[in-house]
C-alpha cells in the first residue's frame, strides 16, 4: 500500500534578471498561518501570503510587501511574535523589530546590539509580553529580555565559558552548543550540566526543543559503542588494568602486571588522538571514568583497587573535575599516596592533599596540611572553609595528642569556633576528654572558659535532681529533701551577692511570684525600665486581665513609698490602656489632686469610649452581613412575572384582572380565591405585580 504523506508545492521562484550573475539566495523562512517571511541574502524581508485554492496541488500566492534592512549583510534570523504582532530580524548582528503586516520598523523598541543568534520562548505566549534570549559570541553571554508591546528590558544575563554557536530554551533552561561542547544551564537556580563534547569541524552542530523538558542534540557517534563497549567489558570480567593501559600517561601501579594486548597501534591511536583531536580523546576519558566507577565495586575491581583509584584520581585531577576529586578522597580509598601527593602539591590542591591524608588515616599530616594553609595563606581554591574543616576534624578525633597539639593554634584565631571542639556531639570514635583536662587548657582563653562551663550547666544542671527523684521507691520523699536541704546548709559554697537582679526576678517569674519580681526590680535594681519591661513581656499572649493585674501590682509597689510619685504617675500616663481604671481609683491616695491625674482620666476614658464605639462597629458590621446574606437568599426565592392581557386563571379561565394571583410550581397562574376552593392543592408562590394594566 503506497501513502503520500506530503506533497511540495512551488511557492516563491525568483527569476534570474539577466545582468550578470545573481547573487539572490534565501537565508532564513518564517510562517505563521497564512504569513510567509523570507530573508535574503541581500539584506532583504519579503512578506507574502499564502492560500488554498480549489486545487489540490496549487496554493495562491501573493506578495504583500518587501523591506531592505540595509545595502549589504544577510538576514540572519526570523522569528514572528504574533502575540505582540511583532516581527524580529536579526540582520547586521542586532536584533530589530518590524510590525508583522506592514513591515514598519518600530521606533520605540531600539536595536538589541551584538547579537548572534536568538530563541523566543514559548511558555509565555498567550500573554502580552514574550521572553527574547539573545546570545552574544562577542560577549560571551546570553541576555534574557522581556518584550512588550511598546518596550523591552534586559532582566537577565547569563556568562558563557565560550563562544555560543546554538541556542535553545525551554522554560528557564538554556541548552547552549559551544565551539567544542554542549551544556545545560538554568538561568533561575544557577546551575550547569556538562553534557557531551563535539566536533564543529566534521558535525553539524543542532540543539532544539523536541518536546517538554527535551532537547535534540547532535552528538558525536561513538557515543552508543562506549555504552556497549563498557557493558561488554563488564560482563567478559576484563581485567581494568588492561584498559588502564592503554591510555597515555596512566601508569598501572602494580608491579606484578603484565598486559595481555600486544604492544600496538591502540595505545598509540589514543596517543594521537590526544594530540591532535582533543574533543574526541575527551569521550575515552569520560568512558574510562564511567567504567572504573562501574567496576570499582564489583569483584574485578577488588583485584587492583590501587590501580583503579589512582587512575580515577589522576583522570579527575588531569580534567580538573575538582568536585569528583573531593568525593573521591573524602571516602574510603586506596589511592597511592607516593604518586598523588606530588601531584596536588603541583597542582596546588593543599585542602584536597588534607582530604587524602585523612581518609588515609594520617590524621596529624592532614590538619597540618591545612594549618600551612592558614598561616600561608596558599593560594587554594578548592575550599573556603579550612578553618572549619580543622575544627571538625579535631571534634571527631580519638587521639588526644594530636588534639592538644593543634587547640591552642585554632582558640587563638576563634574562641567560640575552637569550644566546638569539645561541646559538638561526637561520633562514637571519639574520645571522652575530663573537664579538669579541658578547663586547664581553657585558663588562657576567658570567653572559651565561659562557653564550656554553660556547656557544663546545659548539659548536667539536669541530671542534680535526678537521683533524688529516683530515690523515691527506696525511701521517703520528706527524709531525701532533708538530705539536699542539709546538703545545701553545709555546702562551702555561696550565693553572693550580685548585680544579677533581673536574672533574680526572671527567676521568680518562672515561679508564679510576680510580685516578688517586680518588687527586686524596683527596690533592690532600681531599675524602673526593667520593671516595666517585665510587665509587658510577662504579659505577652496573656488576657487582659492578667495585663491589668500585673500593671496594677508595679503601680502598688511605686505607691508604697513617696519617692516613687513621679515613677507611679508616668507610669499610669505611658500605660493607660494597660489599667483597669475603677481598680486604679481604688488604690490611688487620697491626697492626690485631680490634677495630677488628669492625663491617665482623659486618656483611660478616651479608651473606653473608643472601646465601646468599636463593639458598636462590629455589631453594625455583624448586621449588614446578616443582611447581606438574606438579600442573597431572598433574592432567588423572589422573581418577576410577566402577566399579559390575555392570561386567564387556570382553575376558572376568567382574565387575571387584579394585582396578586398564585402560580404554581408548574408555572400555571390561578386566582388566590380559586387556589382556596380548589381540591388539589398543590405548593405555590406568591407573586405580586403593581399594575396589571400597564404590561
Amino acid at each position: 500500500i503506497t501513502m503520500k504523506v506530503f506533497t511540495p508545492v512551488l511557492v516563491f521562484q525568483k527569476m534570474p534578471s539577466g545582468k550578470g550573475r545573481d547573487k539572490f539566495s534565501i537565508q532564513c523562512l518564517e510562517c505563521f498561518g497564512k504569513n510567509l517571511y523570507i530573508g535574503t541574502k541581500e539584506g532583504v524581508v519579503e512578506y507574502l501570503t499564502v492560500n488554498n485554492t480549489s486545487a489540490e496541488e496549487s496554493l495562491s500566492v501573493r506578495e504583500v510587501g518587501k523591506r531592505q534592512m540595509g545595502r549589504t549583510g544577510a538576514i540572519g534570523q526570523l522569528t514572528a511574535v504574533p502575540v505582540l504582532n511583532h516581527l524580529l530580524v536579526l540582520w547586521d548582528g542586532s536584533v530589530t523589530v518590524l510590525n508583522m503586516f506592514s513591515l514598519e520598523l518600530l521606533p520605540a523598541l531600539k536595536k538589541i546590539q551584538n547579537v548572534s543568534l536568538f530563541y523566543v520562548s514559548e511558555s509565555v505566549v498567550q500573554t502580552d509580553s514574550v521572553e527574547l534570549i539573545a546570545a552574544s559570541t562577542k560577549r560571551k553571554t546570553v541576555s534574557v529580555y522581556k518584550v512588550c508591546v511598546d518596550r523591552w528590558e534586559c532582566v537577565r544575563q547569563v556568562a558563557l565559558p565560550q563562544e555560543p554557536v546554538v541556542l535553545a530554551v525551554h522554560g528557564t533552561c538554556l541548552c547552549v552548543a559551544t565551539c567544542d561542547r554542549y551544556f545545560l544551564h538554568d538561568y533561575q537556580s544557577q546551575t550547569t550540566l556538562d553534557l557531551f563534547p563535539h566536533n564543529l569541524r566534521k558535525q553539524n552542530i543542532i540543539a532544539n526543543k523536541c518536546g517538554k523538558g527535551e532537547f535534540i542534540l547532535n552528538g558525536p557517534g561513538c557515543l552508543e559503542a562506549f555504552v556497549e563497549a563498557k557493558e561488554l567489558f563488564i560482563k567478559g570480567e576484563l581485567d581494568p588494568r588492561e584498559i588502564i593501559s592503554l591510555y597515555p600517561a596512566m601508569p598501572v601501579m602494580s608491579e606484578d602486571f603484565t598486559p595481555q594486548t600486544t604492544a600496538v597501534s591502540n595505545a598509540k591511536d589514543l596517543w594521537t588522538l590526544s594530540r591532535d583531536d582533543w574533543p574526541t580523546f575527551q569521550q575515552y576519558l569520560i568512558f574510562l571514568d564511567d567504567f572504573l566507577r562501574e567496576v570499582r565495586p564489583t569483584g574485578q575491581g577488588q583485584m587492583c583497587p590501587q590501580d583503579i583509584d589512582s587512575a580515577l584520581f589522576k583522570l579527575y585531577l588531569e580534567q580538573g573535575e575538582y568536585g569528583k576529586l573531593d568525593q573521591l578522597v573524602s571516602t574510603q580509598n586506596n589511592c597511592n599516596l607516593q604518586t598523588c601527593v606530588p601531584d596536588l602539591e603541583q597542582h596546588k590542591r593543599f585542602f584536597t592533599l588534607g582530604l587524602l591524608y585523612q581518609s588515609q588515616g594520617q590524621h596529624f599530616n592532614a590538619i597540618q596540611t591545612w594549618v600551612k594553609i592558614m598561616e600561608e595563606q596558599s593560594e587554594d581554591p578548592s575550599h573556603i572553609s579550612v578553618f572549619q574543616q580543622i575544627v571538625n576534624t579535631l571534634s571527631n578525633l580519638e587521639h588526644k595528642p594530636i588534639i592538644w597539639k593543634f587547640v591552642d593554634w585554632v582558640l587563638q584565631r576563634d574562641q567560640e569556633a575552637g569550644i566546638l571542639i569539645f561541646t559538638k556531639t561526637h561520633t562514637r570514635s571519639h574520645v571522652t576528654l575530663a573537664p579538669e583536662e579541658v578547663l586547664t587548657i581553657l585558663t588562657s582563653y576567658p570567653l572559651a572558659m565561659t562557653l564550656y562551663l554553660e556547656y557544663l550547666v546545659n548539659e548536667l544542671h539536669s541530671k542534680v535532681t535526678y537521683p533524688f527523684d529516683d530515690y523515691n521507691n527506696k525511701t521517703s520523699k520528706e527524709e531525701m529533701r532533708h538530705k539536699l536541704q542539709q546538703l545545701l546548709w553545709q555546702s562551702s559554697y555561696q550565693i553572693t551577692p550580685s548585680f544579677l537582679h533581673v536574672e533574680r526576678a526572671i527567676l521568680l517569674g518562672k515561679s508564679g511570684k510576680h510580685k516578688k519580681a517586680l518588687q527586686v526590680l524596683v527596690h533592690e535594681g532600681k531599675d524602673k525600665q526593667a520593671a516595666e519591661s517585665y510587665c509587658w513581656r510577662t504579659s505577652a499572649g496573656r488576657d487582659r486581665k492578667f495585663i491589668q493585674g500585673m500593671f496594677l501590682s508595679l503601680l502598688q509597689i511605686y505607691l508604697e513609698s513617696c519617692q516613687h510619685v513621679i515613677t507611679a504617675v508616668d507610669l499610669l500616663n505611658k500605660n493607660s490602656a494597660s489599667f483597669d481604671l475603677v481598680s486604679v481609683l481604688r488604690v490611688l491616695p487620697a491626697s492626690w489632686s485631680l490634677k495630677l491625674v488628669l492625663r491617665f482620666l482623659c486618656e483611660s476614658l478616651r479608651g473606653t469610649v473608643h472601646d465601646k464605639r468599636m463593639r458598636g462597629l462590629e455589631m453594625s458590621l455583624a448586621k449588614v452581613e446578616t443582611l447581606r446574606h438574606k438579600h442573597v437568599w431572598v433574592r432567588p426565592t423572589h422573581e418577576k412575572i410577566r402577566v399579559d392581557r390575555g392570561c386567564v386563571c387556570h382553575s376558572c379561565q376568567k382574565r387575571l384582572t387584579g394585582p396578586e394571583f398564585l402560580r404554581r410550581p408548574t408555572g400555571e397562574l390561578t386566582h388566590i380565591s380559586c387556589h382556596a376552593t380548589n381540591t388539589s392543592r398543590k405548593p405555590t408562590t406568591t407573586a405580586h405585580i403593581l399594575n396589571i394594566g400597564q404590561m
